[in-house]
């Protein structure tokens, strides 16, 4: 053996591809060689072994200019955890150096958005147990144990018990995405709906930090709620879209509502102000996406007609062609699935809501399969 070391960059350890209507998808393979001077002396395979331990044929890896880089591709049905190794070899074809990723998936990926009970605000941490779901943070994937990388707070979310539900239902790996953001309307995800270039003033950026420091939830009082500093979350779904790639996700899952009850926003506004959302968020993309909408309106501040102007909204987006109806969770009430504060989930509310977003996504994409 040299002194060369392989570094793969794709794909990442934990990273789920999103699987197209035949069932394989189309794997990216990058990465750098060190301490070569002269690529051309040498070749570049790799070997990716199923989840059953059965090593494929070798796919040759081609070099990109002088400096080490080599990049190719592999096509992969669904399943996982797949195992890829790239092996550097010798004119003679006597491995030199060798480097793995020992988990890769192929199977669904959802990229999920919306307020605090999306967003780590449960009563109790989830976690998977299938040991085939993983969550992107801003720098690779891990295992998708709450709290969710990228969304705000630290407490549980649904998306754990609704991976392992499809895990269990479909046999392939599941990816999550998790963008949200607690305490928002949905007129802060709107492109361009909230300024975020100009800064909050200081006393702001003081209740922002108290809000912090307390470990409180904007949207647990309407009147916190209200002196919210404005901002714009489009921009995480932008992030979330494009790190993916383009049809890198079966759909975008949407849980949001309870702060426009509070806000009193009308049907109408709240339909178009979604629709714009959506539209971005395909035109971020480059397709159109997929959109799972859930009815959540429920707070205990408002009036129940405020609520249900919220969840006809809701209602209202959806066309069963490519936004479709997510789960019902306004009727989760009372202690037997909510936090103390009654409008989060405690354990209970978190895996019936997690169940509930999986019994939505197969009725909308894998019925009668």
């Amino acid at each position: 053996m040299g002194s060369q070391t392989i570094t793969i960059e794709s794909p990442l350890d934990r990273a789920v591809y999103q699987r197209g209507t035949s069932g394989l998808a189309r794997i990216r393979v990058a990465g750098v060689v060190k301490g070569i001077s002269k690529p051309g002396n040498h070749r570049l395979t790799l070997e990716a072994t199923d989840p059953r331990g059965k090593a494929g044929p070798w796919v040759p890896l081609r070099f990109v200019g002088n400096r080490g880089r080599f990049a190719g591709s592999v096509t992969l049905p669904s399943g996982g955890w797949f195992r890829f190794r790239v092996d550097l070899r010798d004119a003679s074809g006597v491995i030199s150096c060798s480097a793995a990723v020992d988990h890769v998936g192929v199977g669904e990926v959802f990229i999920t958005a919306g307020q605090s009970n999306a967003a780590n605000s449960g009563m109790a941490r989830m976690f998977p147990s299938s040991g085939l779901v993983s969550a992107r943070t801003k720098y690779g994937w891990v295992e998708a144990n709450d709290p969710q990388p990228v969304a705000t707070n630290d407490g549980g979310s649904p998306w754990p018990a609704m991976a392992d539900a499809l895990v269990e239902a479909l046999r392939v790996p599941v990816g999550i995405v998790s963008v949200g953001v607690g305490g928002t309307a949905v007129s802060t995800w709107v492109p361009g709906g909230a300024s975020e270039a100009r800064a909050p003033p200081p006393a702001a950026r003081l209740l922002a930090w108290l809000v912090k420091l307390l470990r409180l939830e904007w949207d647990r009082w309407p009147w916190l709620a209200r002196l919210r500093p404005k901002q714009e979350n489009f921009s995480r779904l932008e992030w979330a879209v494009r790190v993916v790639g383009k049809r890198g996700a079966r759909a975008i899952l949407w849980h949001q509502g309870e702060s426009d009850s509070v806000n009193r926003t009308s049907t109408q506004t709240y339909a178009a102000r979604l629709k714009a959302v959506i539209a971005g968020s395909r035109a971020a993309a480059g397709w159109d996406i997929p959109w799972l909408v859930a009815r959540a309106s429920f707070h205990t501040a408002p009036r129940t007609g405020d609520m249900q102007a919220v969840a006809d909204g809701q209602g209202r987006v959806v066309d069963n062609v490519s936004i479709f109806h997510g789960p019902t969770t306004d009727d989760m009430l009372g202690d037997r699935w909510r936090a103390p504060d009654l409008v989060h989930f405690n354990g209970a509310g978190l895996a019936e809501h997690g169940r509930r977003w999986a019994r939505s996504i197969l009725e909308a994409f894998f019925k009668g399969s």
